[in-house]
């Protein structure tokens, strides 16, 4: 078990290392995962951040957002409603290059070449006309001189045509973080419905009726429904703090035996004695008319995380966004498991009713966490989402064992050294604990406020006490029944489903 858990911390520390080393050094980039407003911009959505999204920062297959209004390049608008390049225009309406205009004024005449400065005109070859500062005109054809003649100039206004961006040919155009620290942060809250299944210890027979057919203690088992929120809140210097909790507490898990008699096969129920009906616990399991197991399970977990953006890249010409995480998690594991006798009353008016055993455990784990999360575009609405983390835990231990009837009293131990005490046993302790976390989805873009996540999610814990393990096979020494068996593991995984919101 160390070693699955050592072997998983080397993964959780390469594909980090992996991160950073596809990050391209864009640690200061403000508008990409650090902000989630730029992811919905990403995805062809303004949401509230004029003039300061990015141009081209989506990625390959995702609608290119608008750099605060204006267009560059050929046929573009740069600045209020300027324009840059041949046969564009520059400026508060004026224009610049061969066949342009730039100035305020045009001077008419005879052909020309038609550039025009500061309101003169000059000819090639048909007797040049210079404005030497003096403001007259020489025409060559004339051979004299008249006064110039200027017309007005007519200016029509520009026709633009909506750029055509193309996602793999627009270059990323990155606002100054400091331009966008002004922004207001962003918050995001979700809502989930998780559907989770979970291993159990090595299994145990208990129980056995006249047909051959058998009891074991895996065999009570339930789907762990639950529900999990979360809240995030991101700035645009890309740093950020993500709370989430999500729970399990699913119905109690049943397996039963019927048949008459069902009897126990945990023969060490010998050496304990039901004083009030005068029998050992064996022969008082040995006459039951139904036996079952019930397992009752209640999870809880809570993170703290604080977050930053690890920065962009580019894979097979799609755009992807890395964010690292760091924080505390508090996870805790409840679970009891009991083995139930109701008994012949009518047949055996001495025994009690209903015999009880009962093994209940609370792990509480308390830790430091690191690890990623990583967004590919497939599309304009469409992203793959994974995640990682692990850490190291203290895990507060607490474990109970006990016998009782209808009534709540407890059998004894009949014999060896601690005979006479009841048996109802208990210990706390503090071990070492690893808890390890995948996460593998798809995020859908609703609207620019909204957007759908559906995941897989497999969480391993090592280093737990589960009650199945803290049977003993000795049930007269006391040292090993008050000793809390916490060298199990669990592992959770399944389906998970969700609504996201920005505000």
């Amino acid at each position: 078990m160390k070693r699955f858990w050592h072997t998983w911390l080397a993964i959780v520390a390469s594909v980090t290392m992996a991160g950073f080393a596809n990050a391209q050094n864009d640690w200061n980039q403000p508008s990409e995962i650090g902000s989630y407003q730029s992811i919905l911009s990403r995805a062809g959505y303004d949401n509230g951040m004029a003039g300061g999204m990015q141009g081209g920062a989506g990625c390959a297959g995702c609608d290119s957002a608008a750099m605060g209004g204006q267009m560059m390049g050929g046929g573009q608008m740069m600045g209020g409603g300027q324009m840059m390049g041949g046969g564009q225009m520059m400026g508060g309406g004026q224009m610049m290059g061969g066949g342009q205009v730039m100035g305020s004024g045009m001077a008419s005449g005879q052909a020309m070449m038609g550039n025009v400065v500061d309101g003169e005109m000059m000819q090639a070859d048909q007797g040049a006309i210079m404005s030497g500062g003096f403001g007259g005109a020489y025409q060559g054809a004339v051979g004299g001189y008249s006064a110039p003649v200027y017309s007005a100039p007519v200016y029509s206004a520009p026709v633009y045509s909506a750029p055509a961006y193309s996602t793999y040919q627009s270059a990323p155009v990155f606002v100054p973080g400091a331009a966008l620290r002004g922004q207001r942060a962003n918050f995001v809250g979700g809502i989930y419905g998780l559907h989770f299944d979970r291993d159990f210890e090595d299994k145990r027979q208990v129980a056995q009726n006249p047909s051959g057919q058998r009891l074991f203690t895996d065999q009570a088992q339930s789907d762990l429904d639950g529900y999990g929120l979360s809240l995030t809140r991101r700035g645009a210097n890309g740093k950020g703090l993500g709370i989430n909790y999500w729970a399990l507490n699913p119905s109690a898990g049943v397996a039963e035996l019927s048949g008459s008699p069902v009897y126990t096969t945990i023969r060490g129920y010998g050496d304990l004695w039901h004083g009030t009906s005068g029998t050992n616990l064996f022969d008082t399991y040995a006459f039951g008319t139904t036996q079952r197991v019930v397992r009752d399970t209640d999870i809880n977990n809570l993170e703290f995380n604080f977050l930053h953006n690890g920065g962009s890249y580019n894979k097979l010409g799609r755009r992807g966004n890395y964010e690292l995480l760091a924080g505390l998690r508090w996870f805790q594991f409840d679970e009891t498991l009991s083995y139930i006798s109701d008994n012949d009353v009518v047949a055996y008016p001495t025994y009690p009713a209903q015999i009880t055993y009962e093994s209940s455990v609370t792990n509480t784990l308390l830790g430091f966490q690191l690890g990623g999360r990583n967004e590919l575009c497939l599309g304009s609405r469409m992203r793959l989402f994974t995640g990682f983390n692990g850490g190291i835990f203290n895990n507060d231990i607490s474990v109970r064992q006990r016998f009782f009837d209808e009534t709540g009293y407890n059998p004894i131990i009949n014999s060896g050294a601690f005979a006479g005490d009841a048996y109802d046993f208990s210990d706390d302790k503090n071990d070492v604990a690893f808890l390890g976390e995948i996460d593998l989805g798809l995020i859908y873009q609703l609207s620019s406020k909204f957007r759908a996540r559906v995941g897989y999610r497999a969480l391993g814990v090592g280093g737990i006490a589960l009650a199945g393990d803290q049977m003993p096979y000795d049930y007269t020494d006391r040292n090993e029944i008050e000793r809390a068996q916490s060298n199990g593991s669990l592992l959770l995984h399944g389906g998970y489903y969700g609504l996201e919101m920005c505000f």
